[in-house]
């Protein structure tokens, strides 16, 4: 997504696996994009990690993050809030270790500078 101005878009993505375990859908929402910038949100299925790249974003800002995680017997969610976007890092989620079984949260880290280096790491709870 770009653009030259203060924008908050709503990012979706979703995905079917045909031969996993559980189907995805993910909202980046109101990522705070001050001052224009681009910002990227893509999904590495492999890794079982969703990336949002803030590499050319002109100033910080904040994110919220939902997901549903789609089995045949579930549908599982999980949502967070006011999530920091820092200018020049990726951050990555871990999805794919996330269930509702697992009440430590969800996996978030960070490459601060674009190397491929996890830099920052925290967990995020579920604000559900």
């Amino acid at each position: 997504y770009e653009t030259q101005a203060d924008e908050s878009p709503n990012i979706v993505i979703g995905v079917e696996n045909p031969n996993a375990e559980a189907d995805y859908y993910f909202e980046v929402q109101g990522a705070d994009i001050q001052g224009g910038g681009i910002i990227t949100v893509y999904l590495d299925t492999k890794a079982g990690d969703l990336l949002i790249n803030a590499e050319q974003l002109n100033n910080e800002g904040f994110f919220n993050f939902y997901l549903s995680r789609i089995t045949n017997d579930a549908e599982e969610e999980f949502s967070a809030e006011d999530i920091a976007l820092q200018e020049g890092a990726i951050v990555y989620i871990n999805y794919a270790e996330w269930t509702n079984a697992n009440p430590n949260g969800m996996y978030f880290g960070v490459d601060l500078d674009g190397d491929g280096n996890i830099d920052d790491e925290y967990v995020v709870d579920d604000s559900q």
